[in-house]
């Protein structure tokens, strides 16, 4: 089976995986892994849970932020 042939890219496109890059690069910090743990937390509820982004956030600081 033949592929298809890549596309070109724009200089745009090369600028903005450029940055891509760059940011994938740089560590988190703590604020930001705190904000994705709380949001994949908040995100595996049951669809049927009560509980909300703000009870999440103090369920786990509660928890020592585990």
């Amino acid at each position: 089976m033949l592929m298809p042939r890549p596309k070109k890219l724009t200089k745009e496109e090369e600028a903005l995986i450029a940055r891509l890059e760059q940011a994938a690069s740089r560590p988190l910090t703590k604020r930001e892994v705190e904000a994705q743990r709380i949001s994949w937390v908040f995100g595996n509820l049951p669809r049927r849970s009560n509980l909300t982004r703000d009870d999440v956030v103090k369920l786990m600081k509660a928890r020592g932020g585990e």
